[in-house]
Order: C-alpha cells, then structure tokens, then sequence
C-alpha cells in the first residue's frame, strides 16, 4: 500500500510543479519578454511589474509545497 500511495504522491507533486511552471511562464515570462520587446501597446506602469512579481510569487509558492509533498514519501 505505500507504493500506491507515494505514486500518488509523486503524481500530485509533478502535477503542482507543472502548474507552477504554466503560472511562471503565462503569468510573469511571457509580459515581461512582451514589456522588454515592446510588443504592448500599453505603457508599462506599476500594475504591470505588480502582477509579473505577483506571478513569480504564486509559482514560487507551488513549487515549494510540491517539494514539501515529496517531502512526505513513506519508505
């Protein structure tokens, strides 16, 4: 039964892990390459780093508790 259980384990970790790299790349990489390559046509302003910072954040924090669930595998 513990290896049905770390599988699992295992499967949700690398399922947080993914959505921390989406969150990463569609929330904070993608306007930050739009910013720096000018493909806005909005100016950048305060909200715009706000929210790129806020992305980093949230992806650092799943990827995190993803660590700490792998952290909990029965041996």
């Amino acid at each position: 039964m513990d290896e049905i259980f770390n599988e699992r384990l295992r499967s949700t970790s690398a399922w947080l892990n993914q959505l921390a790299t989406a969150v990463m790349v569609v929330g904070a990489l993608t306007p930050a390459a739009g910013l720096y390559y000018g493909l806005y046509s909005l100016r950048p302003d305060g909200s715009a780093a706000i929210a790129i910072g806020y992305s980093f954040a949230v992806s650092g924090a799943l990827h995190a508790y993803a660590r700490d669930i792998l952290g909990s595998l029965q041996t």
